[in-house]
């Protein structure tokens, strides 16, 4: 009788090292105080929501062809001078023209390249074992949807120290390998 083990099986990653958790950086050109504080961010997943076809009997699923992306996440701790937080919430409300439409025109007729318009380039990178950058992830036209509330709590015993969480919608994301040094 013959062993077979499909070649697939009997090959071993070239890398047995596992991505730690903690280790990356995030860039957001619009809110660089929110960058120091960076405490937890996602890489996004992707769904590709399938097509249905409707039949007399069960329905008949094919490949779709509209590529949902998941919300990205940053949370950071709080500065004292609410100055991380505060850079997101008057971009929101500049989205938002809370007051007028004098905000929202103003950022409007900024250039991208100056980090002050209405949407903003986020660059996370994501650090190997050792601590170098092995991939940019590149987030495009990035707003941001939503920023949590810092809540003050004097009850508790311990000095924690306030964090707040900003979700941000893009139109797509890129990623980039970092070039392998050589020894």
């Amino acid at each position: 009788m013959m062993n077979f083990v499909p070649e697939s099986l009997s090959r071993v990653p070239d890398n047995l090292n596992y991505l730690p958790s903690g280790t990356f950086k995030v860039f957001i050109r619009r809110c660089p105080s929110v960058v120091f504080f960076t405490q937890k961010v996602n890489l996004p997943g992707v769904k590709l929501p399938p097509v249905e076809y409707k039949t007399p009997f069960p329905y008949i699923a094919e490949t779709g062809d509209q590529l949902e992306f998941n919300q990205f996440q940053v949370t950071f701790i709080v500065d004292e001078n609410l100055n991380n937080w505060l850079e997101i919430h008057s971009w929101m409300r500049n989205l938002g023209h809370a007051d007028d439409f004098i905000e929202y025109a103003a950022l409007e007729a900024k250039p991208d390249w100056t980090g002050e318009s209405l949407k903003s380039e986020i660059i996370l990178t994501i650090l190997d074992s050792a601590r170098d950058p092995f991939m940019h992830v590149t987030f495009h036209d990035c707003i941001p949807i939503d920023l949590t509330d810092i809540s003050f709590d004097s009850t508790l015993a311990d000095a924690k120290y306030l964090t707040a969480t900003a979700t941000f919608n893009y139109t797509n994301f890129d990623y980039e390998r970092v070039v392998e040094k050589t020894a």
